[in-house]
């Protein structure tokens, strides 16, 4: 007989400061229709893209706009840096990890400069998402400002 599960609260720091906004707001379908998963959108007002909690690099998109972050307990968080990045081809971003890095929270995973990405993306609008929503019961987003 397998012992039941343990539920554990796990706190996800805002990795930009910002202004937090709605994920059903955000003006892509993919992130708005919750098809990647779950979570929130930062309009965001520093430019370095931060570890929300401790865990191990899965996943740096070769165009450095996009990171997976992978905890202990298995909960994988995408941090996706703006809209329609990908078409940047890194230009703008300065990736200071790679795969296979273990992380702590708050540690600097991207830095962008808000100046280019802004000129060429849609929007520097910000998503973090949980990419296997299946782990997590509820969801308790901060709203306003953070840092």
């Amino acid at each position: 007989m397998k012992a039941p599960q343990r539920m554990a609260r796990i706190e996800l720091m805002a990795p930009l400061s910002g202004v937090m906004v709605q994920l059903d707001t955000v003006p892509d379908p993919v992130f708005a229709q919750k098809m990647v998963g779950d979570g929130v959108s930062i309009d965001p007002t520093s430019d370095e893209l931060l570890a929300p909690f401790a865990g191990t690099v899965t996943q740096l998109h070769r165009a450095a706009h996009a990171v997976t972050v992978t905890g202990e307990s298995g909960l994988q968080v995408l941090i996706h840096i703006g809209l329609d990045t990908v078409m940047l081809r890194g230009e703008g971003f300065t990736p200071l990890v790679k795969e296979g890095d273990a992380v702590t929270t708050g540690q600097p995973l991207i830095r962008f400069d808000p100046v280019v990405v802004g000129a060429r993306a849609v929007s520097l609008l910000t998503q973090m998402v949980i990419a296997n929503g299946e782990l997590v019961t509820r969801y308790v987003p901060a709203t306003g400002l953070v840092t």
